[in-house]
């Protein structure tokens, strides 16, 4: 995959499973790292898919998930099971990755609204 955004969406994968590993809460870390491989696995299933349209239904459940990955992100840091300036990293890479995916959804429409 070529995307800039599917390669930073599996650096914050791969950097959280690091991150999460010794977090007591299972349920908490475990949907955390579901979610940001969501992200991944939407965008590849989506860039394989036969339209534009269909393309962009993919990226916006990535985006959904990736607000997912930021909601246990916060959740770990309010009951202190990951400090404030690791919270601080992945807000900013949440951040960045949904403004990528929101960009590509609106290239995405443009792509579609103009072809049909």
């Amino acid at each position: 995959m070529d995307f800039p955004v599917y390669q930073a969406s599996k650096k914050l994968y791969k950097n959280l499973l690091k991150d999460t590993h010794a977090v007591n809460n299972y349920a908490l870390r475990d949907q955390a790292n579901r979610a940001a491989l969501s992200v991944i696995l939407n965008i590849a299933e989506g860039s394989a898919r036969n339209t534009d349209k269909e393309f962009n239904y993919h990226i916006r459940v990535a985006l959904g998930s990736i607000n997912e990955v930021a909601a246990c992100i916060q959740l770990l840091t309010e009951t202190n099971l990951l400090h404030q300036d690791v919270y601080d990293r992945y807000i900013l890479g949440c951040e960045s990755i949904a403004k990528q995916l929101g960009g590509l959804s609106k290239n995405l429409i443009k792509q579609y609204s103009i072809g049909g």
